[in-house]
Protein backbone atom coordinates (compact mmCIF):
# COMPACT_ATOMS: atom_id res chain seq x y z
CA UNK A 1 0.00 0.00 0.00
CA UNK A 2 3.28 2.32 0.73
CA UNK A 3 4.74 2.02 -3.00
CA UNK A 4 2.14 4.08 -4.75
CA UNK A 5 3.11 6.88 -2.25
CA UNK A 6 6.20 6.59 -3.49
CA UNK A 7 5.94 5.90 -7.20
CA UNK A 8 2.95 8.14 -8.52
CA UNK A 9 3.31 10.58 -5.82
CA UNK A 10 5.92 12.17 -6.37
CA UNK A 11 5.41 13.13 -9.40
CA UNK A 12 4.38 17.16 -10.63
CA UNK A 13 0.76 15.85 -11.56
CA UNK A 14 -1.84 16.05 -9.01
CA UNK A 15 -4.30 13.26 -8.66
CA UNK A 16 -7.56 12.24 -6.56
CA UNK A 17 -6.39 8.55 -5.78
CA UNK A 18 -3.25 9.72 -3.42
CA UNK A 19 -5.61 11.79 -1.43
CA UNK A 20 -8.03 8.96 -1.19
CA UNK A 21 -5.72 6.77 -0.40
CA UNK A 22 -3.88 9.08 2.11
CA UNK A 23 -7.72 9.31 3.69
CA UNK A 24 -8.00 5.69 3.39
CA UNK A 25 -5.21 5.04 5.78
CA UNK A 26 -6.12 7.73 8.20
CA UNK A 27 -9.49 6.24 8.90
CA UNK A 28 -7.97 2.63 9.02
CA UNK A 29 -5.04 3.99 11.58
CA UNK A 30 -8.39 5.23 13.75
CA UNK A 31 -10.33 2.28 13.72
CA UNK A 32 -6.94 0.18 14.74
CA UNK A 33 -6.74 2.84 17.59
CA UNK A 34 -10.29 2.61 18.53
CA UNK A 35 -9.72 -1.23 18.48
CA UNK A 36 -6.97 -1.38 20.42
CA UNK A 37 -8.42 1.10 23.10
CA UNK A 38 -11.59 -1.69 23.54
CA UNK A 39 -9.50 -4.50 24.03
CA UNK A 40 -7.41 -2.76 26.98
CA UNK A 41 -10.35 -1.07 28.36
CA UNK A 42 -11.79 -5.19 28.23
CA UNK A 43 -8.96 -6.11 30.32
CA UNK A 44 -9.55 -3.55 32.86
CA UNK A 45 -10.98 -5.39 36.65
CA UNK A 46 -12.38 -2.41 37.24
CA UNK A 47 -15.17 -2.04 34.42
CA UNK A 48 -18.83 -1.65 36.08
CA UNK A 49 -20.84 -4.47 35.12
CA UNK A 50 -23.27 -3.13 33.20
CA UNK A 51 -20.88 -1.91 31.06
CA UNK A 52 -19.23 -5.61 30.37
CA UNK A 53 -22.04 -6.59 27.38
CA UNK A 54 -21.83 -3.18 24.98
CA UNK A 55 -18.00 -3.80 25.06
CA UNK A 56 -17.80 -6.84 24.12
CA UNK A 57 -19.84 -6.22 21.55
CA UNK A 58 -18.30 -3.35 20.39
CA UNK A 59 -14.68 -5.71 20.37
CA UNK A 60 -16.81 -8.62 18.39
CA UNK A 61 -17.63 -6.04 15.65
CA UNK A 62 -14.01 -4.53 15.42
CA UNK A 63 -13.01 -7.56 15.26
CA UNK A 64 -15.33 -8.82 12.56
CA UNK A 65 -15.48 -5.54 10.61
CA UNK A 66 -13.99 -6.86 7.63
CA UNK A 67 -16.30 -9.58 7.29
CA UNK A 68 -19.22 -7.22 7.63
CA UNK A 69 -18.55 -4.56 5.69
CA UNK A 70 -17.13 -6.94 2.61
CA UNK A 71 -13.27 -5.85 2.84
Amino acid sequence: RCVPLWVGARGVEFDWRHLQMGLDSNISLVRHVAAAALLWASGRHDLPPALRLPLGGLLAAAAYEGFLTGY
